[in-house]
């Protein structure tokens, strides 16, 4: 009976320690800290462009409609970019547009652990290359939508130039247009005709004398043809 005894607590001795050193040497499942995947960057390939997905670019906004979050500048245009599964952070957003350079903006995370992240650009410009920071290896980074402001207008108004000419009149000056200097075309232009009457009028003076004294001469000769002529008297005797 002792013996049978002390070897059933040897066997079981051996049984305890047997099971203690099997549950040190079993490996624990990491939780909790040991989940945390590694941070990455996360480069924009065009999800929710116009453009679509996976394309090059340069991306424009693919959707447009009123958000009470964005609050756009007049002549802007504003975008909301979501990082989905991020990691612990931070989170940026690093954006260069065309025109417009580079901007690099804080992300904010919303209840459901994505981040939003809301930047502004000139109205037309393009984006040429984004990336946000402190995502994972499960995370996306999508162009939401984008809030339009109010439109600017540049009005230019250009003056037309409008060359009139004025025909100077020739009538009585004897000026011609190819004349007068090209700086006083446009203008109303008076010749007067003030010197020319008195030229005029010292020649047509000059000839009427000659006339007039052809005209007596000729009447002196007739007067002295008709007296050669006449009889002489006969004288008594």
């Amino acid at each position: 009976m002792l013996r049978a005894a002390f070897v059933a607590i040897v066997i079981g001795s051996v049984l305890v320690a047997a099971g203690a050193l099997a549950r040190a040497e079993q490996p624990v499942t990491p939780s909790g800290p040991h989940d945390v995947q590694p941070l990455t960057t996360i480069v924009y390939t065009g999800n929710g462009s116009a453009e679509g997905g996976n394309t090059p670019g340069p991306w424009t906004c693919g959707s447009f409609q009123d958000d009470p979050n964005i609050n756009p500048d007049p002549g802007q245009t504003g975008y909301l970019f979501i990082l989905t599964n991020p990691g612990a952070g931070p989170w940026n957003l690093t954006i260069t547009f065309n025109p417009g350079g580079q901007q690099v903006v804080p992300g904010v995370q919303q209840g459901n652990g994505s981040i939003h992240f809301i930047v502004y650009a000139d109205q037309g410009a393009v984006i040429t290359a984004a990336s946000a920071s402190g995502g994972t290896s499960d995370s996306n980074l999508t162009m939401s939508h984008c809030t339009q402001g109010a439109l600017v207008t540049t009005t230019s108004s250009l003056a037309e130039e409008t060359t009139t000419t004025t025909v100077v009149s020739t009538s009585t000056s004897g000026v011609s247009e190819s004349s007068v200097p090209a700086s006083v075309l446009g203008e109303t232009v008076t010749v007067a005709p003030a010197a020319t009457s008195a030229q005029l009028a010292f020649t047509g003076g000059i000839q009427w004398g000659l006339v007039a004294g052809g005209i007596a001469l000729m009447i002196a000769g007739a007067s002295l043809v008709v007296a050669a002529r006449r009889p002489a008297p006969r004288r008594s005797g």
